[in-house]
């Protein structure tokens, strides 16, 4: 992986910036998980572009890949996802940041990158997602999301 001087990096880190599309449907939560050309299920996110705020990054990042848009932000901290990929010769260490979000529009694939989109519960996400650190996610969303 190249590294660009419009992906805030430090040494082998790296920072991207995404959304948790939320939505009630009648008496239950459901959040959108994305399915990218690779197969892997998760949160829209990506690298902020050169002097691009946090949040705005994430909201054209979930423009671009779901043609959803914010209605508000939850008031609520980012929920943090660390971890690492790349071989040994270049090991990087990523961090995203997920911001959740309320969020109008018909969610669809918005780029070439995504394949698929899904609206689904707690449950059905921690089962769907790819990586433990989203279905970990979704654990830490529960207590704050119980159906009414």
């Amino acid at each position: 992986m190249q590294q660009s001087s419009s992906h805030p990096t430090e040494g082998n880190k790296e920072i991207s910036y995404g959304v948790i599309p939320c939505r009630q449907q009648q008496d239950r939560w459901e959040f959108l998980l994305i399915k990218n050309f690779r197969g892997e299920w998760g949160f829209p996110k990506g690298h902020p572009e050169q002097g691009e705020t946090a949040h705005a990054a994430a909201t054209r990042e979930l423009l671009e890949e779901t043609t959803l848009e914010v209605e508000e932000w939850l008031p609520m901290p980012p929920f943090t996802m660390k971890y690492d990929f790349g071989g040994a010769a270049h090991l990087v260490h990523k961090e995203v940041q997920l911001f959740p979000a309320l969020v109008r529009g018909n969610a669809k694939p918005g780029s070439t990158e995504i394949e698929w989109v899904r609206w689904v519960t707690i449950e059905e996400g921690e089962e769907l997602a790819t990586f433990g650190e989203t279905k970990q996610v979704f654990l830490s969303l529960q207590p704050l999301f119980r159906s009414s």
